[in-house]
């Protein structure tokens, strides 16, 4: 009964539209049935593949007794290979292929190709490439036998001249042309400006004339003299020579009179000094050649000269004024994007604190090999604290091998990964001690303020830990380890060595910034009756009473008026956030920095480092369709349709039980689902009625039949919120 295999289907109609897009359904008519196809729809697998990656597939019924929906995933442009089977045979004219072009351009997607930063030092006498590479909204390269009648909606325009405001753009004279070379897979924008227009610019890549969001770059244009300077110093960087200039304002205040100062640059650091009667050095400030020192033009000073403002977020942010500012502007920005990798991406830096990492314990002659752990599972952070008690620096870039005591299971990756996600949970959580929140509902948490000191050799395990987290990224996609936990940005800034501000209230404390800092900042506040002085009030752990800090000498006697107002911020910010733990934090640091460099910690900002280390947090079923794999012997097509029915309505809690019942942790890599090596593996367990199972070591989850969908979800229920932890053979 049924369908034949011997048998061809009558039709298979693709879709008219065969650009890229989220779904794409083919309709299969078979010529010869004996029953209707809703009967039998659970005997039809599908699948399909994107040159070398298979994408999600299934079918369903047509509108025909004799017709069939084959739906696929069709985001990715390339050649499709399409597969059907009847109760695990192949349907004569399968596999079926076809080519998915990519769709219309989308400006939000397009990219600058061939630019490592946002920043462009050029001059006016040579032209400068910029490689335009447009996409379509599923990021596909528009291939290049439509790039050139693409290339005059293209065009770079000027949005500011920085430092004159004034300036009418309509009169400074640049040259855009934009065309496409045979072959190649981008347009090649040649930019030039003419003499005489000289600075800091503003500009935008725009399409149809219509400025694209995100695709800002600041240029700096240099005259003929002014680049080969910077061409020569940048290739003997420790023969930079000294600039003279003046500090003309600091903290954001003029001051009365120009401070003579000399500027030296090098490839670590930038130093103001002044000379004590004209012999004597005095260093005035030294800004670290990190990507969180800034330096911006305010203004131009007799119509050439610029004025420059330094900042680190530390250090009083002069604005000093320099002939050669626009030469140690270019110098510093080359010198950093060198030190940095080349590149100011977060996927490029990434990669280069990954390969640098790798070769810096390469250099010391650590190896990777495996350590065995047997860890405690109810006590697993006082075991886990006894089993690396001894450990050296060598022991700790060794590749752990846990073992739980009392349970079965050989650990190929999903043991270490269910062992770091428990120790961070436990040791990072509130109720713990160590570490805490800054608000009841906040989710970071940041190192107890009230921590005592005999629980300093925890805070060095949890940076040890910490490290090692990263430390295993760097070993590749198949070791990647998420924090299962947030930091707070405050602690993260902390960690890249940047000065704490009060906006991280905003994302650390959002309740307190909505109702009292932000309110300061954004209101005039003389006229109210405020009474704020420069003091924090804080309850004391031990008397449980409240006692007064002041926040700078006097403090209980200096009112907050709108003229200090952001002074008070900062203060406020600097007591909170970081005096308060500042031993805790070192602590930290200390077992961090013993499998880290901080050096290396440095090319990040608080938010990338955060990207960093904890990795996705945002699950999308669209990602995970687009990027699994069914194995050859799945689950039936209805069990399937069930589970990504079941998904879609999963809570965003839901869903991170998932990933952690499959592959052990808690966390996605940085580019989500895609980045799992291997991917999601959807297989069948063999049972019907039964708990889905999973072997987090290769990312599978095993699905077991069921009558009804009821049955299926409350199944998978009770496997995410019962057998989370743990390991079994299946």
């Amino acid at each position: 009964m049924g369908l034949k295999k011997e048998r061809l289907f009558a039709c298979l109609v693709w879709p008219t539209d065969l650009t890229a897009s989220s779904t794409k359904t083919v309709v299969i008519t078979f010529n010869s049935l004996s029953m209707d196809v809703q009967q039998i729809i659970d005997r039809f697998t599908a699948a399909a593949r994107c040159e070398d990656q298979s994408v999600s597939a299934f079918v369903s019924p047509g509108p025909g007794f004799n017709q069939l929906h084959l739906v696929f995933s069709a985001k990715q442009s390339g050649r499709y290979q399409i597969h059907l089977k009847y109760n695990n045979h192949f349907i004569k004219g399968f596999p079926a292929y076809v080519i998915i072009q990519p769709g219309p351009i989308d400006p939000m997607a397009t990219i600058i190709g061939g630019m490592k930063s946002q920043m462009i030092v050029l001059t006016g006498h040579e032209p400068k490439s910029i490689f335009v590479r447009p996409k379509d909204s599923f990021c596909n390269a528009i291939p290049p036998d439509r790039l050139a009648d693409l290339a005059n909606d293209f065009g770079i325009k000027l949005t500011a001249k920085l430092g004159d405001e004034s300036v009418n753009l309509k009169t400074i004279h640049i040259k855009n042309v934009i065309y496409h070379v045979d072959s190649s897979d981008a347009l090649e924008s040649i930019l030039a400006f003419s003499p005489g227009h000289e600075g800091w610019y503003k500009a935008a890549l725009t399409y149809k004339d219509q400025i694209i969001p995100k695709s800002e770059l600041t240029l700096l244009v240099l005259t003929v003299k002014e680049m080969a300077d910077v061409n020569r110093f940048m290739e003997s960087p420790h023969n930079i020579p000294t600039f003279k200039g003046e500090i003309v304002a600091q903290h954001g205040i003029n001051l009365s009179r120009p401070r003579l100062f000399y500027l030296t640059l090098n490839t670590r650091q930038l130093v103001l000094k002044e000379y004590f009667l004209g012999l004597i050095p005095l260093r005035l400030c030294a800004f670290r050649l990190m990507p969180s020192t800034k330096l911006s033009l305010v203004a131009y000073k007799k119509k050439s000269i610029p004025v420059i403002r330094i900042q680190d977020g530390f250090q009083g942010h002069p604005e000093v004024v320099l002939k050669e500012g626009n030469v140690v502007a270019a110098l510093f920005h080359l010198l950093l994007l060198k030190k940095i990798g080349g590149s100011e991406s977060f996927q490029d830096k990434a990669n280069f604190f990954y390969d640098h990492l790798l070769r810096y314990y390469k250099k010391k002659g650590y190896t990777h090999r495996r350590l065995p752990l047997i860890i405690q599972r109810d006590d697993i952070l006082q075991s886990s604290l006894r089993a690396t008690k001894f450990f050296t620096d060598s022991d700790w870039c060794r590749l752990f091998e846990i073992e739980f005591m009392g349970e079965p299971g050989m650990d190929l990756g999903g043991l270490r990964r269910e062992w770091l996600e428990i120790v961070c949970q436990k040791l990072f959580h509130p109720q713990f001690g160590l570490f805490t929140n800054l608000e009841e509902n906040s989710e970071a948490v940041y190192p107890n303020p009230n921590a005592t000191k005999a629980q300093s050799h925890l805070f060095k395990f949890a940076g040890k830990i910490v490290g090692k987290c990263l430390y295993e990224c760097a070993q590749g996609k198949s070791y990647r380890q998420q924090l299962p936990i947030r930091l707070t940005r405050s602690f993260l800034a902390q960690i890249v060595e940047m000065r704490v501000e009060f906006r991280h209230f905003a994302d650390d404390a959002p309740e307190l910034y909505a109702s009292k800092i932000s309110f300061i900042q954004n209101n005039v506040i003389d006229s109210m009756d405020l009474n704020l002085k420069f003091i924090d009030e804080e309850i004391d752990p031990q008397t449980k009473s409240v006692r007064v800090v002041e926040l700078k000498p006097g403090g209980n006697e200096i009112p907050v008026k709108e003229k200090n107002k952001l002074e008070y911020l900062d203060l406020l910010a600097q007591h909170r956030l970081a005096r308060r733990i500042k031993d805790q934090t070192q602590q930290f640091l200390s077992g961090l920095h013993q499998l880290i460099p901080d050096s290396l910690l440095t090319l990040f900002d608080e938010s990338e480092l955060e990207l960093l280390l904890c990795g996705c947090r945002h699950y999308d079923l669209n990602d995970l369709k687009l990027n699994h794999i069914v194995i050859r012997t799945g689950p039936s097509s209805v069990t399937m349709q069930w589970f990504w029915a079941a998904l879609k309505n999963f809570t965003p809690e839901q869903f991170e039980r998932l990933v952690q019942f499959i592959t052990g942790s808690s966390r996605l890599p940085p580019g989500g689902f895609g980045e799992l090596k291997p991917l999601i593996q959807i297989s069948s367990n063999g049972s019907r009625g039964g708990l889905p199972t999973a072997q987090t070591c290769f990312n599978v989850i095993a699905l077991s039949e069921h009558a009804s969908y009821k049955e299926f979800e409350q199944a998978l229920f009770v496997a995410l919120y019962e057998g989370n932890e743990g390991f079994g053979l299946v």
